[in-house]
């Protein structure tokens, strides 16, 4: 008995993309290192059979069919592409958004503001060696422990591991 596989427009366009990958790089280098288009004229400088003007029209094929493929290759991936660039930046916009007014706030507010628990918060600091309360507002609170900036607690909050 014998499989036969089906054919797999996903592992093609994997394939097409690294394979362009690998064209371009070494035509790339190839055009990096050639001399001066006047000079090439002039010696009739060829590499492997194929003149200067030659490896420009391969390199510039390949990187129109890289661009192609890379973006058959994005709608394919879209969905892990997109949660990859939710939770990557979901961090950053909360704590972009968090930052506003960020020293008069207390704890409290901050871990509402957050959405981690506050005794995670509370968790985390201690575990830094900071010591707060509930009711305390960043500003003192960072101003107590080395001169850190609230947006530096706020870090230490949001990246620590309880």
């Amino acid at each position: 008995m014998s499989y036969k596989r089906s054919f797999r427009p996903r592992g093609l366009v994997a394939f097409v993309v690294f394979g362009g990958f690998v064209v371009m790089t070494g035509t790339g280098l190839i055009l990096f290192m050639t001399p001066p288009g006047r000079v090439t004229h002039w010696t009739d400088w060829a590499l492997l059979g194929l003149e200067k003007t030659d490896w420009v029209a391969v390199h510039i094929f390949f990187s129109l069919l890289f661009v192609l493929v890379g973006l058959i290759h994005l709608v394919f991936n879209w969905k892990p592409f997109k949660n990859y660039l939710v939770n990557k930046f979901a961090g950053h916009l909360r704590l972009r958004y968090a930052g506003t007014g960020l020293g008069q706030k207390t704890i409290a507010e901050i871990a509402e503001t957050t959405g981690v628990p506050l005794e995670t918060v509370l968790a985390r600091l201690r575990a830094g060696g900071i010591e707060a309360a509930p009711g305390d507002k960043m500003k003192a609170v960072a101003a107590a422990h080395n001169d850190m900036s609230p947006i530096d607690l706020l870090k230490a909050i949001l990246d620590a591991k309880p």
